[in-house]
């Protein structure tokens, strides 16, 4: 039996790590935190007494205790498997002479190191502390021999953390419960990110479109077959200029005017200017820009995001000798750094791939307050690996991940792309007047491309148009166009992440799990690719911005931010943090919770247009437990509820007619089962003894509506599948049959030819 035990955090990482430390080792996993603040309450917890409906009422806030100005934590193991995994970490301890904690190297893995500590009631002196950046075998065994004790200040840190959310957290929450409805949360972090997508959201719905033209000229060039359409940028006056281009060209009228006289004007070239253009190469990735460029390329939303980067992190299964070998460091950081180690590397690579002329070497420069400069970017382990190398050991979005990674941080050493921007500009002099139009375009002619070589430009070069200076050119047509000024774009995941490292809120390991927090408590959804708040989530929003102004700002949210940072660099004390805005605080919280007005309820419903068919008022989107309807806004008044129904008619029950019963049977619907929504058949009901005796048909994704559109191949029912539903694929991939037998139909959306009658089901 191995002598040594190595406890890290992921079951996942220690098949990889075991194989770097061989059979003198043992390495198990805690499966993350072992312990958090206890749910249980204690007459020593928290009181804050409140009267709204009682007499000697209180809130008491389980898990933190306090006596004078001091917090004391309560760290408790919450569930089952918890408790199993410190009575298992007990008993291997008990067989081992050494033990090294080889947690995640942040505030949290730390703290999870701490707690086995704590928990198992090691010497300290003799425990030992292992970090590394990336699990490779150099890392690994760097960090083995030379292990460290506990930081205790990272660990303070965490504390705090950890006591303000739950303390100021819980009071918040329970001020939401008796105004606007149960089971809701309100956070340090979650809260001001939910007042911004709030604000951003009344920014649309008060946005005003204002009405603006453009003026377009196709010319005839050099009997060239395809016409140069270019846009009017000025018109200049005596005594004024309009920027067209700017909007400033209003009504219809005015445009009509100079489109007139554009039409009687002559047109020369009256300048051409060609200037060297560099595009520098993008930054080594932190947690917030790979999420960003994660969404922005692949759609993957920062959970997604973050479990592929784990995944990678942790390990995967090379084959061959290699074993499971991690690719990438560690994902959850702040910094753009690269070792000096990394750089030389990519050197050797661009130098021997390319030429000496590809490289430039540069170091990132950190644009994040506050980030850790010691940290490196999330950059592969090894730059040998490159992505093609590896593309049959990854899953698909295992390799895109990878090849985003793996070209961010090589090209970030090379030499930035140089083009020739050439600018042209046309003028036209209207007949018998002052005025004078000025039309003008660029188009760039690439020259050097540098790490283009890497990263290939999606946008082809523009064509550049053999012209002259003072050449004459023939106007076949003056185009006049009407638009309208667009709202501000609703947040994505990108845009909100970039939005929240920009003012301070939260921190990498936080930003993913703060938006799923959102959308877990229905107060944002996602829809088309972007966050849209709810009207649960536009209450609560506006109920915090009312009663908790500080909190919601970004200033406030920041300074905490700060302040946990000074508490782990050792330069302030977690009780005077902690009890510097305590008192103010609650007293702030009673008042809001015996004084607050409850939300008129109706103000969360969701409206879906339609009339109720008994009593005509409007139709609300609601869900219970296991069901998803629509529902009379006017209930208890009017008790109407229907099913929401997908437009598709069952498969399955085509054939069975037992099952036809009225004019719902067969539908497919829209149901519910411990949360998660599926589509199911109606006819789908269970026995007393709860098993099917009727209908089975359920579907994880969204039906094309049958029978109109069927599989070409085998006439079953489609779905579609992908992320955003990009892909049409046969549904009848029925494992229990043979393989020979199931359907592989499978095309992209684009491609799919919907039925004429009803077009794209959707």
């Amino acid at each position: 039996m191995a002598k040594n035990l190595v406890i890290v955090e992921s079951p996942s990482k220690t098949k990889t790590i075991q194989g770097i430390l061989g059979s003198d080792y043992k390495v198990v996993a805690s499966k993350g935190h072992i312990r958090e603040l206890a749910k249980s309450r204690t007459e020593n917890d928290i009181k804050l007494p409140i009267t709204r409906n009682e007499k000697n009422a209180h809130i008491s806030i389980p898990g933190v205790q306090k006596k004078g100005k001091k917090f004391i934590p309560r760290w408790a193991a919450n569930d089952d498997d918890s408790k199993k995994t410190i009575a298992t970490l007990k008993k291997e301890v008990k067989h081992s002479d050494t033990v090294f904690l080889a947690t995640d190297p942040d505030r949290e893995g730390e703290a999870i190191a701490w707690h086995i500590v704590d928990a198992l009631k090691l010497d300290v002196s003799t425990t030992k502390r292992v970090v590394f950046n990336q699990i490779t075998k150099n890392a690994v065994e760097t960090a083995f021999e030379n292990s460290k004790q506990i930081d205790d200040y990272l660990v303070e840190a965490y504390k705090a953390r950890a006591i303000q959310d739950k303390v100021w957290g819980f009071m918040m929450s329970q001020t939401l419960w008796p105004t606007i409805k149960r089971n809701l949360s309100a956070g340090r972090v979650q809260s001001p990110t939910l007042g911004e997508i709030d604000k951003k959201e009344k920014e649309i719905e008060s946005f005003v479109p204002e009405e603006y033209w453009n003026i377009d000229s196709k010319f005839e060039i050099n009997d060239k077959s395809d016409p140069l359409q270019i846009s009017l940028k000025k018109i200049i006056d005596s005594d004024q200029t309009i920027n067209v281009d700017s909007r400033e060209l209003k009504t219809e009228t005015e445009s009509m005017l100079h489109v007139d006289a554009l039409k009687e004007s002559k047109f020369s070239v009256t300048s051409i200017i060609t200037k060297e253009r560099r595009l520098n190469p993008p930054q080594p990735l932190r947690t917030s820009t790979l999420q960003q460029q994660a969404f922005r390329r692949f759609r993957f939303n920062s959970s997604r995001t973050m479990s592929l980067a784990q995944q990678l992190y942790q390990g995967i299964d090379l084959g061959s000798r290699e074993g499971q070998v991690g690719l990438i460091t560690y994902m959850r950081t702040d910094s753009n750094n690269l070792s000096n180690e990394v750089i030389s590397d990519i050197s050797d690579f661009v130098t021997r791939k390319f030429s000496k002329s590809y490289l430039h070497v540069r170091q990132a420069k950190n644009n994040v307050q506050g980030a850790q400069e010691a940290h490196e970017a999330i950059r592969p382990t090894y730059i040998s690996q490159t992505p093609e190398s590896l593309r049959d050991k990854l899953e698909p979005d295992q390799f895109k991940l990878y090849q985003l990674i793996w070209n961010n941080t090589v090209a970030s050493q090379m030499a930035a792309a140089k083009y020739d921007r050439t600018t042209f500009e046309i003028t036209a002099k209207a007949p018998d007047s002052d005025l004078k139009y000025v039309f003008s375009f660029s188009g760039d002619v690439l020259k050097f491309d540098g790490f283009r070589k890497i990263i290939a430009d999606q946008d082809s070069n523009d064509e550049i148009p053999d012209l002259k200076l003072d050449q004459a050119l023939k106007c076949i047509e003056v185009l006049s166009e009407q638009r309208f000024t667009k709202p501000p774009a609703r947040y994505n995941e990108a845009s909100l992440v970039n939005f929240m490292e920009s003012v301070g809120i939260g921190r990498p390991s936080t930003y993913a799990s703060t938006i799923k927090t959102l959308i877990d408590k229905k107060y944002i959804e996602r829809k088309t690719g972007a966050l849209q708040i709810t009207p649960l989530g536009t209450v609560v929003s506006e109920f915090l911005h009312e009663h908790y102004s500080d909190l919601m700002s970004y200033e406030f949210t920041a300074q905490m931010e700060k302040q946990l940072d000074e508490i782990a660099q050792g330069g302030t004390e977690l009780q005077s943090v902690l009890n510097s805005s305590y008192d103010p605080f609650v007293a702030n919280v009673v008042n809001v919770y015996e004084n607050a007005e409850r939300v008129d309820s109706k103000r969360l419903l969701v409206f879906t247009g339609e009339p109720c068919p008994q009593c005509g008022k409007e139709l609300t989107r609601k869900e219970d437990y296991n069901y998803l309807f629509d529902g009379c806004s006017d209930y208890p008044n009017c008790t109407y509820t229907q099913k929401i129904t997908t437009g598709s008619m069952c498969p399955d029950c085509e054939d069975k007619p037992e099952l036809w019963i009225n004019e719902e049977s067969g539908k497919i619907h829209i149901n519910k089962y411990m949360g998660s929504f599926f589509y199911g058949c109606s006819n789908y009901h269970k026995n007393e003894k709860g098993v099917s005796d009727g209908c089975t048909f359920s579907s994880g994704q969204l039906p094309l509506e049958y029978p109109k559109n069927k599989c070409p191949d085998c006439g079953y029912i489609l779905v579609l599948s992908g992320r955003g539903g990009s892909s049409v694929r046969c549904k009848n991939k029925n494992y229990r049959i043979p393989e020979e037998s199931r359907c592989g139909f499978s095309v992209r959306k684009s491609d799919f030819i919907f039925d004429q009658d009803d077009g794209d089901t959707e």
